[in-house]
């Protein structure tokens, strides 16, 4: 197991409160590992997830993240060719797509 989670490569996205009594029972279990909670929160959630990695609605997430990454790129792509960045608002730069 990582003794350390990497940031490199990492995005600012939504990162949830977790209530005070999981991040109690997380801190015993670092002490009983030595693990740093971070590196402990890393593993279950990927255990987690690997439950429903593969699924059709895991598929069709992933298709549609892609579909919006790409719609995005596209978007990027012409507002730079027709150097129109300027010309918008702030929170219309395409950058909306949550998932």
């Amino acid at each position: 197991m990582v003794e350390r989670i990497t940031r490199e490569g990492d995005r600012n996205i939504y990162q949830p409160k977790i209530h005070a009594e999981r991040i109690s029972e997380l801190y015993k279990v670092k002490l009983i590992t030595g693990l740093p909670m971070t590196v402990l929160v890393d593993e279950a959630i990927r255990q987690y997830v690997e439950k429903f990695r593969g699924t059709d609605e895991w598929e069709k997430l992933t298709e549609m993240r892609e579909e919006a990454l790409n719609r995005e790129f596209e978007y990027r792509r012409e507002m730079e060719e027709e150097d129109k960045w300027n010309e918008i608002e702030p929170w219309e730069d395409g950058t909306m797509y949550g998932f």
